[in-house]
């Protein structure tokens, strides 16, 4: 989804912020995520986050449901 969104190949362990993103595109990853699975993340961790780090943060909010990662 991180690679889609920027348009280019984000490795598990690249940054966010170090491909390109930037809080425009950390907006529409939250909304995006939040239609899809339902679960709200804060707008600093999506900035500092990595793919790998992201889909553990997601992971845990869906098997934790009701929590805001």
């Amino acid at each position: 989804m991180i690679s889609e969104l920027l348009g280019v190949d984000v490795p598990d362990d690249g940054t966010f912020i170090g491909h390109g993103g930037d809080s425009f595109h950390a907006v529409v990853l939250i909304a995006r995520i939040y239609e899809q699975w339902k679960v709200e993340l804060d707008l600093v961790t999506v900035l500092n986050s990595t793919p790998g780090g992201l889909s553990r943060t997601l992971t845990t909010a869906l098997v934790n449901p009701g929590r805001t990662a």
